[in-house]
Parts: structure tokens; sequence; C-alpha cells
């Protein structure tokens, strides 16, 4: 909590959510250095902090506290070829959007954005029990309760489709994880994994002799993405859908930087979900022209403030979004910022 100018007084910040509610009284006297406090939530939030004041100081709008989410809960598990599809519901999010879900049967985790998860790789007649996570920008849920052990099953017949798994994302100009191809049954022919954006274009064809053992792959993009893999094959299956693959994003546009008191807020433009990952949160950096202690702060939207800063000390500071595929270069503020301590005597807000 930072006064704006000289202030004596208390400003009460009270909590909802979270399993809070006893109010925080902030006493200052005569001064505008940032006062500080910490709150425990004990329960999923959000919660909400609403300030107010025994002066006549103009109070700041309320903020949110967001918590990691709840775990969900696994409605179904159904047998495959070498994998365990896993279906569930979502449940309390923490104040934050779900950016990810993690389905781990044994010792193989598979993630994904939405219901239900195929986790492959898996012992065909091996009995395996599932559990799912939640992921959001400020952490992970607990595992949700255990599903019944359920077994891969090898096909009996020739195949009619086959699957296509694999990661969410991950950063340019490194391979990622392995995509799986999978027919439901035997199967003589080919498929052809076309990948569309990320600087990829070269397809990837799987050659299978009456075979259902699955295939795997992986891709490298070299520029910022998303890419999209669209499959085809060449013995009348039905294809499996397209799959997304998600890149860091790209790097923010026009940031501008405005000094406070004790204070820089960095404000920019850009990055959403153009690499294919919808945004999670922002962070912004600060560090003195000769060096010493990074400070940083995050947020989900423009503009972020960092504070802790010295008054009177010259800072140079950076800007970058962050998904669940990496984090976006780093845009340096085209100008050193320089907090400023103010002395006004009345009229003050916080």
């Amino acid at each position: 909590m930072t006064p704006n100018g000289a202030f004596s007084g208390t400003v009460t910040v009270t909590p909802s959510g979270g399993g809070l509610s006893t109010a925080i009284p902030v006493v200052v006297r005569t001064t505008n250095s940032p006062q500080t406090f910490t709150i425990t939530p004990s329960t999923l939030g959000p919660v909400t902090l609403t300030p107010t004041n025994s002066g006549t100081l103009t109070d700041a709008p309320a903020i949110t506290y967001v918590t990691p989410p709840a775990a969900p809960s696994i409605t179904g598990v159904t047998a495959g070829n070498t994998f365990l599809s896993v279906a569930f519901t979502a449940n309390a999010t923490g104040g934050a959007p779900i950016a990810s879900y993690a389905a781990t049967c044994g010792g193989s985790t598979a993630t994904g954005t939405a219901s239900p998860i195929v986790v492959p790789g898996l012992a065909n007649g091996m009995a395996y029990t599932c559990t799912v996570t939640a992921t959001s920008a400020v952490g992970t849920s607990t595992a949700s309760s255990a599903a019944s052990p359920a077994s891969p099953v090898a096909p009996s017949g020739a195949a009619t489709g086959y699957t296509l798994s694999g990661p969410l994302g991950g950063t340019t100009g490194t391979a990622s994880s392995n995509f799986t191809v999978t027919p439901n049954g035997s199967f003589t022919g080919t498929v052809t994994v076309t990948p569309s954006g990320g600087g990829l274009s070269s397809p990837v064809t799987l050659s299978f002799n009456n075979s259902f053992t699955p295939q795997t792959f992986s891709i490298m993009p070299m520029a910022i993405g998303p890419v999209t893999l669209t499959p085809t094959n060449s013995g009348g299956l039905t294809d499996a859908a397209a799959l997304t693959y998600a890149t860091q994003p790209a790097q923010l546009q026009a940031p501008t930087a405005t000094a406070g008191n004790g204070s820089i807020s960095l404000a920019f433009t850009g990055e959403t979900t153009s690499s294919g990952a919808a945004v999670d949160y922002y962070t912004g950096s600060c560090v003195s022209t000769t060096g010493g202690t990074v400070f940083f702060a995050q947020g989900v939207a423009t503009p972020i403030v960092v504070t802790g800063l010295t008054n009177g000390t010259t800072y140079n500071c950076l800007v970058a979004a962050v998904t669940g595929a990496g984090t976006g270069a780093a845009f340096a503020i085209p100008s050193t910022v320089t907090p400023i301590g103010l002395s006004i005597s009345s009229g003050a807000s916080y």
C-alpha cells in the first residue's frame, strides 16, 4: 500500500474469499513510504481485497488475489490400443483461467486443454490407475481422486481409424516431445501429418505394415506459431482430428513506463493468443542502471506495477508475455525511469 503523499492514519484492507474475512489495519504515520502486508488463504480463492481509510483519501480500487485451482473430477477412463482416454470435469478455478490439464496413468503423463486426454505409450493388458490435475498461471491443483484401474487392449481386427496425440506446445528452435499415431486395428498403409505454421510445411509420413503398433514423430518450429498438424491416410481410415502445437508468445509492443512513489508502472500492447496459447500472465522487471537486485512483478493485464524500488534511483525495465508454451522475448523500455517520492500533504490517494 503506497500513499501518493504524506499521510497519517489507517488503511484497512478487508479480504473476502479464500477462507479469509479478518480485516488488516495498516497504520501510516506522516509518511508516503510504501507499507506491506501478506495474506495466507486457507481455501480456494479468489480473494478480493477491499481497502478503506480513516482519513479523507480517495480509496484505491479493490484487487483480486487468485489461488491454484481445485482438482478435477474423473468421470471415466476408456481403453484403447496402448492408450487410455481419461474423461473429467473441471471444478473451481481459484480465480484464474485454467491453462491446461494433465492426466497421469502409471508413470505416463499427457496434457490437454479439455476433456478427454489420451495418455499414450501404455502396455496392453497392464492395469493402470489414472489421476488428473489442473494448472493455471498461479499453480497446479492437487491430483484428483484416482479412477478405478483400467487396462489398454490390443485390437482384434482391421483398423477403421487412428488417434493422433502429443504435446500442447514448446519453444522455437527446440524439438518437441513425441507425437503418437495409433491405429485402432491392424493397418497397412501410410499416415501423413502435414504441419502448417511455425515455419514448417514438410509433411511427416509414417508407414504401417499390417500393424497396430504406435509410431511417433517430433517437430521443431523455427518461428512463432501456432503449428497446425493435419493427418491424412492412404488406406480409407477415418482420419484423426488435427492438433495445434503452440509456441512461446511474440514480443510485446509499445512498452511505456511511468514513475511512481517507490514504483514503476509498465504498460504495453500486443500478444494475447497469436502463438496458439492464451497468455497466462505478463511479467515486468526493473534493475538499477548500476546493477544489483532485479525487482519483478506480474499481472494478467497491462499495466504491471513493479514495487520496492528506491526513489531517486534510475532503472532499466523489461516486459514479456508468458504462456504454457514458454516466455516470449523480453522488450526493453526505450528509456530509463526514476521513481520519485511525493510531498503532498493533503488531498492524497493511494
